[in-house]
């Protein structure tokens, strides 16, 4: 039996700032999380 070592995997999300200023950040952030958590099923 043979072990794996699985690292994490991590992600970048840049905002551009016109959707900062426009408060988007956390929807594209809910979104990219729905997407994630969708492939995981």
């Amino acid at each position: 039996m043979t072990e794996t070592n699985q690292t994490p995997q991590r992600s970048l999300v840049l905002v551009k700032p016109d959707g900062y200023r426009r408060g988007l950040t956390g929807e594209v952030l809910r979104r990219i999380e729905a997407r994630a958590i969708g492939s995981l099923l």
